[in-house]
């Protein structure tokens, strides 16, 4: 809705006025755009090719994928902070989008950008960064485009997302016979049968989390 709501009101006025019919992915995304008598609710779907006996089987190699990149509303510094509460045999494997925290504002980079990178949340998101590239129970792999070929790798994902969002990696893991842990943000509980198909964690909380995945490890 940002500071003010104007956008927010603006965009759904004009929607209330000259859309036939709304689809929303989750329910959540329905309840927020707040038009419910025009939304129907048709969850994302995902399909790949997957050979069943390779899909069904799960490896027992302490592999954990989180696919968010250096997102704070994906849960990243959590994510990050849970490594030292990690049992030895557990690697976390980081994938997704770093650029922002990778790139280095030259001279000729966007003034935005060279704001950014003087910000306290930046250095925090860099001394993340450093701490992956440097700790035991972590493996910086970046953005990729093989998620299929690294969810049948891995035991499960991880999505700890600390603003209500709908998560596409968890259907995906689903797909592929993956369990996964999440947070208990509006829109998770659509996806995550607690202690069914995976787990749900408070948000920003790294000790739990970090006892989340210890658990499903072992379990």
């Amino acid at each position: 809705k940002g500071h003010w709501g104007l956008r927010y009101h603006f965009l759904t006025s004009q929607m209330r006025k000259y859309s036939d019919h709304i689809i929303a992915i989750s329910q959540d995304n329905a309840n927020r755009i707040n038009i419910l008598e025009k939304t129907s609710v048709v969850y994302n779907s995902v399909f790949q090719e997957i050979n069943d006996k390779k899909r069904n089987f799960t490896p027992k190699n302490g592999k954990v994928l989180y696919l968010g990149g250096a997102e704070l509303i994906k849960g990243y510094l959590t994510i990050v902070d849970s490594l030292d509460y990690l049992n030895n045999d557990i690697k976390i494997f980081f994938c997704g989008n770093y650029s922002t925290v990778l790139r280095k504002p030259g001279l000729l980079g966007s003034l935005k950008e060279m704001v950014r990178s003087i910000l306290p949340i930046h250095k925090r998101l860099k001394a993340a960064l450093i701490k992956i590239q440097n700790h035991s129970n972590a493996v910086f792999v970046g953005f990729v485009s093989n998620v299929s070929e690294l969810l049948l790798e891995a035991e499960f994902l991880v999505s700890p997302f600390s603003k209500p969002h709908f998560s596409n990696p968890i259907i995906e893991a689903f797909v592929h016979n993956r369990c996964v842990i999440g947070s208990n943000v509006k829109g998770m509980d659509e996806l995550i049968d607690h202690k069914i198909n995976g787990l749900i964690v408070e948000k920003d909380n790294a000790v739990l989390l970090a006892g989340a995945i210890n658990y499903l490890h072992a379990n």
